[in-house]
């Protein structure tokens, strides 16, 4: 799907393509809602997922994506929606190896990354934030190759 338009009925029927392995949303398309994200985590195979932070504010407390490795999320919102997606990385996304974040990070506050530790496969992790703006590096695994502005 390309455009700017939302699907009229979501991502309604998405699941049903089971062989699915990379999913790109642009942010029109992006889950809005936890039945788009139920389409999403019924996608078994899916191992590469591009979508944007603010769809987490939808996310399902028991949504489970164990298959995807590598997860892009666009967009802004600043700290706030930055973080919240960071808190809920390693119970949604357990296998997750790469992650980055891109978009408008104008917010002046801090982001913690501590939450990441508990990720055992992260070994890349990207956010365009100035490192002073960051806190629990220190936590993170020597492996995780961080990049930040």
């Amino acid at each position: 799907m390309s455009g700017e338009a939302r699907p009229r009925r979501g991502l309604e029927g998405l699941g049903d393509l089971t062989q699915l392995t990379s999913l790109t949303l642009n942010r029109p398309s992006s889950s809005a809602s936890t039945d788009d994200w139920e389409q999403i985590c019924g996608l078994s195979r899916l191992t590469d997922l591009s979508t944007t932070a603010a769809s987490f504010e939808t996310l399902p407390a028991t949504a489970l994506l164990s298959s995807v490795s590598g997860l892009s999320l666009v967009g802004g919102g600043g700290e706030r929606v930055v973080q919240a997606a960071v808190n809920r990385l390693a119970n949604a996304f357990p296998g997750l190896i790469f992650c980055e974040f891109t978009g408008d990070m104008t917010a002046e506050g801090d982001v913690d990354l501590s939450p990441l530790a508990e990720l055992p496969h992260l070994q890349s992790f990207s956010l365009a934030i100035d490192r002073d703006r960051v806190r629990g590096i220190d936590t993170l695994p020597s492996w995780v190759d961080l990049h930040l502005l």
